[in-house]
């Protein structure tokens, strides 16, 4: 009996991560008194409309968790069979974290902000280190190879692009774009791996039904 929801149902959820910076871009556009270039993305959850991003984030959150329980039945051995998830599943954390403790306004400090704050570090840690391992697990699979490249690379711009958004933060220039940059690379990520996986298990279903003796793609175990 299959699993309820079915485990491409729980990968599908993968593609929600990205729509993270689609509401955050939509809502800097409405925002009359927003500067999305110089603004950081969490600062949209100050003021009448706060509550939007604060939903994003909490959304985004319960999206990510729902893909890592895919990813755990995706991949139920093998190289990052449990890192991978578990990786995911601190991002989706994170992403709700977020949404619970708001950022400050400028010139306040509170508890929530410092949570906020610190919590950013977590979020980026731990989605590079789920891409970095998930490139190590494809690059042993011939179809997974180009994968592999790109899952590397996300694991080193996605915390180059944060870097720089932070470093950039200070001088108030800026750093709102590098951010943006940045968290569509790595939830990005979340959408690609949902796609191969998804394609993978297609092309192993097909396999099946022809009789083909080949085994199929290790990445799902």
């Amino acid at each position: 009996m299959t699993p309820f929801p079915s485990t491409r149902t729980l990968l599908a959820c993968g593609f929600a991560a990205p729509l993270f910076v689609v509401v955050i871009l939509t809502e800097g556009a409405l925002r009359p008194d927003y500067e999305p270039l110089h603004r950081f993305g969490s600062e949209l959850a100050l003021g009448p409309r706060g509550w939007i991003q604060t939903a994003n984030f909490v959304l985004t959150g319960l999206a990510i968790l729902a893909f890592s329980v895919g990813l755990r039945r995706a991949m139920p051995s093998g190289r990052g069979a449990l890192a991978v998830p578990a990786l995911t599943a601190v991002v989706g954390v994170c992403a709700i974290v977020g949404g619970a403790f708001p950022v400050d306004p400028d010139g306040v400090r509170t508890a929530a902000g410092a949570i906020h704050g610190a919590n950013v570090v977590p979020f980026h840690l731990a989605l590079c280190a789920a891409a970095a391992i998930m490139a190590g697990r494809l690059a042993a699979e011939p179809r997974g190879r180009p994968w592999a490249w790109y899952c590397a690379a996300t694991a080193l711009a996605t915390p180059a692009t944060i870097a720089v958004a932070l470093a950039l933060a200070d001088t108030g220039a800026f750093h709102g774009l590098w951010q943006r940059i940045g968290l569509t690379t790595g939830l990005g990520w979340c959408a690609a791996m949902a796609w191969y996986l998804l394609r993978s298990d297609g092309r192993a279903a097909r396999a099946t039904r022809k009789g083909d003796g080949r085994n199929p793609p290790a990445v799902l175990g």
